[in-house]
Formats: C-alpha cells, sequence, structure tokens
C-alpha cells in the first residue's frame, strides 16, 4: 500500500514537471510569435515612414522634346517564306494514294502468288491477265497521283500568291498608318511647345499621372493660357501611423501613440510635398506653363472645405529643388497657405489671374490622377 502511494506521488510530481515543461515552450513559442507579429508591424511602419519621408526631396529637369521632334523610320516586318505551301500540298497528295497503289500492288503478288500454286495452263493465262490488269491499275493510280500532285501544288501557288500579296498590302497599309501616327505625335510635339491649350492639357494629365505617393491623391484641372489650377480631393489622414515605433537595443520594440497635432503635421507636409510634386512634374513637361496653383480640398460634413493651398510659379522651381525645407521657403514668399499650427483649420484657396475674366466656355478641363503606391489600410499601422 506504501508502495502504491509513493507510485502515485511519483507519478503525480512528473505530470507536473511535464505540464511545467510544456507551459514554458508554450510561453516561449508565444513570445516568438509576439516578437515576430511586432517585427513585421515595425517593418509596415518603417516602410510607411520612409515613403512619406521620401515625399521631402524635389528635383526638376526640363524634359527634352528634341528627340521626340525626329521622325522614326517604319520598320518593316520579314518577308514570310510560303514556300512550305508546296511541300505539304504535294504530301498531301502523294498520302491520298498510298492506299490505293498499295491494294493494287498487294493484288499482283497475290496473283503471281497464284499462278504459282496452280500452274494449270488455263489459270496461268488467267493470272498472266490478272497480272497485267493489276500492273495497268498501277500505272493509271501512279498517273493520276501524279496529275493529283500537279494540281496541289498549282492550287498551293495561288493560295501562297495571294497570301503574299495580303502580306504586302498589310505591310504597305502599316507604313501609311505609320506615318500618319509619326505626322500626329510630331505635330503633338509642337502644340506642345507652342502652347496649344488642348496639347498642354493632356500633358498636364499624363505628367501628373508620373508622381508616385503613398496615399491616393486625384483633382480636377481647368487651364486657361499659362496658368492652371489644380483642385485635389484631400485623402483620409488613414495613411499617416498614428502610432510612433521605436526598436530598443535589446530587440524589443516600444509603441507611443501620436498627438494629433502630430498626425496632422505629418499630414499637411505630405500632401503639400504631393502638390509640390505634381507641380515641379507638370511644369517639366509643358514649358508653356508660367504658374501652377493648387488647393486641397476635404469633404466636411458634406461640404468641401480647402485645408491647403499653394501658388508656383517658375521662378520658385530653384527654390524648392536647392532647398532642405522647400515649404518654408514658399511659406515665406506666400505661396502657401497651410495650418501652421497643425490643425485642420480651414484656408482661403488659390485662385488664378484668369478667374475673374474668363468665361467657363473657356476654360479647358481635365481629371488627373498621382500614382498610389505601397499601403494604404491603416489597419497595418494599428488603426
Amino acid at each position: 500500500m506504501a508502495v502504491d502511494r509513493k507510485s502515485h506521488v511519483a507519478n503525480s510530481v512528473a505530470k507536473a514537471d511535464i505540464i511545467h515543461a510544456m507551459s514554458k515552450i508554450r510561453g516561449a513559442g508565444e513570445e516568438d510569435d509576439k516578437k515576430r507579429r511586432e517585427r513585421r508591424e515595425y517593418q509596415l511602419y518603417f516602410t510607411r515612414m520612409t515613403a512619406l519621408s521620401g515625399l521631402n526631396g524635389f528635383t526638376y529637369q526640363d524634359f527634352d522634346y528634341q528627340p521626340d521632334l525626329q521622325r522614326k523610320q517604319f520598320v518593316e516586318p520579314a518577308v514570310p517564306n510560303y514556300g512550305y505551301l508546296l511541300i505539304e500540298a504535294e504530301k498531301k497528295a502523294k498520302e491520298g494514294y498510298f492506299a490505293r497503289i498499295g491494294m493494287v500492288s498487294a493484288l499482283v503478288v497475290g496473283g503471281i502468288f497464284f499462278d504459282a500454286l496452280l500452274m494449270g495452263a488455263y489459270a496461268g493465262i488467267l493470272s498472266v491477265m490478272f497480272i497485267l490488269g493489276a500492273t495497268a491499275a498501277i500505272f493509271q493510280q501512279v498517273g493520276e497521283r501524279r496529275r493529283a500532285v500537279d494540281r496541289a501544288v498549282e492550287s498551293a501557288k495561288v493560295t501562297g500568291a495571294r497570301m503574299m500579296a495580303e502580306f504586302l498590302l498589310k505591310v504597305e497599309n502599316d507604313r501609311l498608318n505609320f506615318e500618319v501616327e509619326e505626322e500626329d505625335r510630331i505635330d503633338n510635339v509642337k502644340r506642345i511647345l507652342a502652347g496649344v491649350s488642348l496639347s498642354v492639357l493632356e500633358v498636364c494629365r499624363t505628367s501628373a499621372a508620373l508622381v508616385k505617393i503613398p496615399f491616393k491623391l486625384s483633382g480636377g484641372l481647368e487651364l486657361v493660357g499659362k496658368e492652371i489650377v489644380i483642385n485635389f480631393e484631400l485623402p483620409d489622414r488613414e495613411f499617416v501611423p498614428p502610432v510612433e515605433w521605436l526598436e530598443e537595443k535589446n530587440g524589443n520594440f516600444s509603441v507611443t501613440d501620436r498627438s494629433v497635432m502630430n498626425i496632422n503635421r505629418l499630414y499637411n507636409n505630405a500632401i503639400i510635398a504631393a502638390m509640390l510634386h505634381t507641380a515641379l512634374r507638370i511644369l517639366e513637361r509643358a514649358p508653356s506653363l508660367e504658374t501652377v496653383c493648387m488647393n486641397g480640398y476635404f469633404q466636411e460634413e458634406g461640404r468641401a472645405a480647402c485645408l491647403a493651398s499653394m501658388r508656383m510659379t517658375r521662378e520658385d522651381i530653384d527654390l524648392v529643388t536647392q532647398s532642405d525645407n522647400a515649404l518654408s521657403i514658399l511659406e515665406k514668399l506666400g505661396n502657401v497657405r497651410l495650418q501652421t499650427n497643425s490643425s485642420l483649420a480651414k484656408v482661403e484657396p488659390v485662385s488664378p489671374e484668369w478667374i475673374e475674366r474668363v468665361s467657363k466656355q473657356e476654360i479647358l478641363t481635365s481629371k488627373i490622377y498621382c500614382q498610389s503606391v505601397g499601403c494604404h489600410h491603416g489597419d497595418e499601422f494599428g488603426v
């Protein structure tokens, strides 16, 4: 009885040790999972903040249209060889007679075998006549095959000539279309350089599409003469991480909530930077433009409220691209209207010079979109 009691105690202790060991293993596994999850979230945060900080570097380079004014040469495709049609036609025609000639040949062989077996006078005569008839049939099939091959080859020649004519006609049509498209392309480049409104409007639209930013930004563009105004629809603040991650020396991470003012400041800087990039890309490719006016609107209680606005001229380009703080310079010049206290207060939108003297019929309009790259969902950053 005492032995059983000691055994029971030993088993209980062993089970407790196993449970404790499993608990430690489970705890270690959960800790590893937590660290991997935190590492992944930190990488997402770091990627987003890197993208946002990357908006602060501005470049400008006049687009060189001279290569586009050079006429390109039409490249003719290789002339196809339709000789395979003759080979295939001859092969197919011959294949149609293989069975017939084979059958007649088999009958000839059978006749000879039959003659050899019977050896009788009448049978021999019949066999010889059969062989002669079968041989004549073979020659007839061979002749028919030769004529069938000739007809097939002739038909293939006609088909090949037709296909070659169609190919040459297509090449000629492609050449004419290419020349027309080249003429239109060069004329369009000349219209851009001359400041023709419709061509400049299209350049503005395609230039804005070259801007890559880590959030969605789109708007409507209005053009008159050498000035444009873009009214952007501003995105929500979800692209700004609401928390700040720091990696500590021991490999752990600390997470702190951002203040509303901090979030607003990052948001304001990002949207103004995106607007500046858009203005620079447009001014690069539309040399006739002198001024770009941009306003950012946010939907508030069903109404559009202007949260940021700016005016940029060609005279401002060097100041923007050669400064470490382009936004500050533009603010000092009075070309930017923005919430300086990091609030989301409304500002007065900038207006182009022609706004008071031009009728709606004289204004060219278009939609523009910047390229949205990277993540856009706030839940990836702890929202």
